[in-house]
């Protein structure tokens, strides 16, 4: 652990090489000169929990990362360090990757929010809009403080590589398609859009699914080196809920519409039992069981992976006017994406469906907007293909992120407002 003067801190870490904005938040946590960062790796499951026991009672705060909490398997492995962290005497400091409602087991914004409010973390540091998470988070208050924390350029991976002129791609994106149980198909609509218009409009397109043509960080970042624009909209949804009722009824609802059984109850109850905490369960066995069922009796499981499938794939109609339609008070969870940053640092341009952005990028200022129906496209590619309007445009934005939106900054401002608050 290097020695500083300031605040030492155990940083909880479990993104691998594919988790782009989970390595830039653990690179500038390790490299803020103000801080001891000791980062332990929560996937190292043989190693970390003694580890974790041995280093706790050395620093002031842990602090886990989105990584730590972004999907099952980070989930799974996190409930091995419940004990420990439930009897810290340090401040526990959480950040929330997958702000929204995903149906299934070890994904729920339910099973984090509970965590959560098990270890009764000190601060709850959220990507969405300040408004938007104190209602999801309500349940929290009033032990967690929530503080505001988007996500920012890694300036060092995501920078300008190719000029203009050498760029192939003239819109390229790759990206994975929203599940329609979330009753929001802007992200789906504004790639399918483009990927059926691009030629039309006389522009080169590559348009591929992540899951598809999946990349780490660096190569993500060639890619967007090789485009002159790229396309997107806010991250997340119109309608988000903290104990995701909504979506595990539409998972019932697909489930029958489709005829596939039901799990057995007793397999429902242990993923239950693998994904929230119970202090009177023996996690290092239960783990042991699931890796029997998941690597020897994997036929068990293809009943509930044709559930996933569908539930994600279902008629979005349907869906929509069975359960959004007429859903009351819903509370968006829109925000500003890294991806946002990522294309921000290599000058490539964006083409964006309108949105609040968390209040930090402006339309046709940092982007060029798109109506929510398409009826200024013909606009907004007159403005893409104007060279000297794009290439002035990504400058403007690349100097603006440059001057108050790196990653540096947000572990600056984290650095004052949560670990040096009150001294």
């Amino acid at each position: 652990m290097t020695l500083v003067s300031g605040p030492r801190i155990l940083l909880l870490d479990a993104s691998t090489d594919y988790d782009s904005y989970s390595l830039d938040w653990r690179d500038a946590f390790q490299q803020f000169p103000l801080i001891s960062c000791q980062t332990i790796n929560l996937n190292d499951t043989r190693n970390a929990p003694g580890l974790l026991k041995k280093e706790i009672g050395n620093c002031d705060f842990v602090v886990a990362l989105h990584s730590t909490n972004t999907n099952a398997n980070n989930i799974r492995n996190y409930m091995l360090y419940v004990p420990v962290l439930k009897k810290r005497k340090i401040p526990l400091i959480t950040f929330v990757g997958n702000e929204y409602n995903i149906p299934f087991y070890g994904t729920r914004l339910g099973e984090k929010i509970r965590l959560f409010d098990y270890l009764k973390a000190e601060v709850l540091c959220t990507q969405l809009p300040l408004s938007s998470a104190l209602k999801i988070y309500a349940k929290l208050s009033p032990h967690t403080l929530i503080k505001e924390y988007p996500h920012a350029l890694n300036e060092s991976v995501f920078k300008p590589q190719k000029k203009q002129e050498e760029r192939k791609i003239d819109l390229g994106i790759k990206t994975g398609r929203y599940g329609n149980y979330l009753g929001d198909q802007d992200r789906n609509k504004v790639v399918d859009y483009f990927k059926k218009n691009a030629a039309g409009f006389g522009l080169n397109a590559r348009i591929e699914n992540a899951s598809d043509s999946k990349v780490g960080r660096t190569a993500w970042a060639e890619f967007l080196n090789d485009c002159k624009g790229t396309i997107g909209n806010e991250s997340g949804t119109y309608f988000t809920e903290p104990d995701d009722h909504t979506v595990i009824q539409i998972m019932e609802y697909v489930r029958e519409k489709m005829g596939i059984r039901k799990q057995p109850f007793w397999f429902k109850r242990f993923e239950e039992m693998l994904y929230n905490y119970h202090s009177w369960i023996h996690y290092p066995f239960l783990h042991w069981i699931y890796k029997l069922f998941n690597e020897r009796l994997f036929l068990m499981r293809f009943a509930q992976i044709n559930l996933y499938a569908g539930v994600s794939d279902f008629n979005f109609e349907e869906i929509y006017d069975k359960f959004f339609k007429n859903y009351p008070s819903p509370v968006s969870t829109r925000c500003i994406s890294s991806r946002h940053f990522d294309a921000i640092g290599t000058k490539t341009c964006q083409l964006l469906l309108n949105g609040s952005y968390n209040s930090i990028l402006r339309p046709d200022e940092h982007y060029i907007s798109i109506s929510n129906d398409f009826s200024n496209i013909e606009e907004a590619i007159r403005k893409f293909k104007d060279r000297e309007f794009r290439e002035r445009m990504v400058d403007h934005t690349y100097n603006y992120a440059m001057t108050s939106h790196l990653y540096k900054h947000r572990v600056e401002r984290f650095y004052t407002e949560v670990l040096m608050a009150g001294k």
